[in-house]
């Protein structure tokens, strides 16, 4: 495992140095993310409809680049906070990135460095966790205080290697699903308002 990390961190710090060798430039990135063929889940305007009515905290913690992705693709409410590798940019020109690197396997690590976002929540007992790799059920230990935590698992890929460890690891594992519809359908039991449209 250990020399998975490294090798991650290794691949993600040379595509960070790439990106500041050619010359990123902070005005290119709408457009750019408007051309990539990154579409979010079924079901996600109704969730952060939903939580955002109900004032439920919603992080979303991605190894990926910045939040412009999320700016681009959906109508971010107030109580969302995203959690990512944030590019850093002086006179539009791009010259490094957040640290600490924010990969697979440590995002529930990353708690320390996000202090007042983790202070917003630390009330909360209750975490439902939606994760689609083996990293991602760790999220959990970026929130001390919680006693109850349900974990949904997306199983993307190789599905028959993988189910067992999945559901290992996830109290609920979903394949060849990519709704939000059973997220959705908890947490309307949860807040005992109406269904959510099936998707």
């Amino acid at each position: 495992m250990e020399q998975k990390i490294q090798s991650m961190i290794e691949w993600w710090s040379k595509a960070h140095d790439l990106l500041i060798k050619y010359d990123m430039r902070e005005h290119m990135i709408p457009k750019m993310v408007k051309k990539v063929p990154i579409v979010l889940r079924d079901g996600h305007q109704w969730l952060l409809d939903v939580l955002s009515k109900h004032k439920v905290p919603l992080l979303i913690f991605s190894a990926g680049l910045s939040m412009e992705v999320f700016k681009q693709k959906a109508t971010l409410p107030e109580n969302l906070r995203v959690i990512s590798n944030d590019m850093i940019f002086k006179d539009d020109k791009l010259c490094g990135f957040s640290e600490p690197l924010i990969h697979s396997f440590n995002k529930g690590r990353v708690a320390e460095h996000h202090l007042s976002v983790f202070n917003e929540i630390s009330g909360r007992t209750n975490v439902l966790l939606l994760g689609d790799s083996t990293g991602d059920p760790n999220m959990i230990q970026g929130f001390p205080n919680a006693r109850n935590c349900i974990k949904i698992g997306y199983l993307n890929y190789k599905e028959e290697e993988l189910m067992e460890k999945y559901l290992d690891m996830y109290d609920m594992v979903l394949t060849g699903d990519k709704s939000l519809y059973a997220a959705n359908v908890l947490i309307a039991e949860v807040l005992h308002i109406a269904a959510p449209p099936t998707i």
